[in-house]
């Protein structure tokens, strides 16, 4: 019966031990290379559009089939879901073209398997824009305006401890940044500070200051908003960026942040973080969730 009752503990254990295990699978970089490097390659790149056709300051000629063809590459570390949409083009002088039209794509991100690195995935989108129309008018701008999903990571090294600027063990400064590594995504984190509070004779609550960064060349996009339209963002107002800790200590808890001048500073608290005499250090991931939006022109002449 004891051996029995050994085991069932054994495998609560186990299963208890699983949960961070399956974010590990999930989310690239949290996992580990042989060396004990982190998988995350970085850097400030996410979706990557380009118009490909019709190309900038070239010709299309009015007796041949006008075809639009935007490719996206993702080049950064999330999985990516979005759209491309073609306007600018009037149904007057293109016969195949609406005021507005979309398609979606579908994109895994860069990442590093051990010894070898994979490239994003890409894909080229095309636009039937029919034949075009004789009339006074021959120069013309085609837009396309990439909205996608993405998220960025970030590994934190924090230092738990109750006394906070005691010199045993490892150390707090307010300055030091303890970013061990971070993905590559649009919206970057660029710094991470910590603070310790002590709670009671057993625990202390951990602040998390974390400095994100626009370090791309579209804007944040709301997340909820209908991606696949031509309709433009709505004038003066910034989209929320949320935050989430992952595998932390205790409960953490993160405000949505809206970046003002490509900037912001988010604020995640987790209470009741267990602290001894004896510090340790606890490795947490930050996630990033965010939509982005870029537009981009191209102008041709029609002969």
């Amino acid at each position: 019966m004891k051996r029995i009752i050994i085991i069932l503990i054994a495998l609560m254990i186990l299963t208890s031990g699983c949960k961070f295990t399956d974010i590990r699978e999930k989310v690239p970089g949290i996992g580990k290379t042989p060396s004990g490097k982190s998988d995350f390659i970085g850097g400030n790149e996410g979706i990557t559009p380009e118009i490909m056709t019709p190309i900038e300051d070239g010709k299309v000629y009015s007796t041949q089939p006008f075809q639009i063809a935007v490719k996206v590459t993702n080049e950064g570390e999330s999985q990516s879901d979005g759209s491309v949409c073609i306007s600018g083009l009037n149904p007057k002088y293109f016969s195949g073209m609406a005021n507005c039209e979309c398609d979606s794509f579908s994109l895994e991100g860069k990442r590093r398997i051990e010894d070898e690195q994979l490239e994003g995935e890409e894909e080229i989108l095309t636009f039937e824009g029919g034949e075009v129309m004789s009339g006074d008018l021959k120069n013309f701008a085609v837009s396309a305006t990439t909205r996608y999903d993405y998220k960025t990571y970030g590994i934190l090294q924090t230092c738990i401890k109750k006394e906070a600027y005691s010199k045993e063990g490892c150390q707090i400064t307010p300055t030091k940044n303890i970013v061990k590594s971070a993905s590559s995504g649009p919206v970057t984190i660029s710094k991470v500070t910590q603070e310790i509070i002590p709670s009671d004779s057993e625990t202390v609550t951990l602040i998390l200051s974390i400095d994100i960064k626009n370090a791309a060349k579209g804007d944040v996009f709301d997340l909820e908003d209908n991606k696949e339209e031509c309709k433009a963002s709505q004038e003066g107002t910034q989209p929320s960026i949320n935050v989430r800790l992952i595998n932390a200590p205790g409960r953490g808890i993160c405000d949505p942040v809206k970046l003002r001048d490509g900037e912001a500073t988010a604020r995640c608290m987790v209470d009741s973080v267990e602290a001894s005499d004896e510090s340790y250090e606890s490795e947490i991931t930050v996630e990033l969730e965010y939509a982005y939006e870029i537009i981009d022109s191209n102008r041709f002449e029609v002969v």
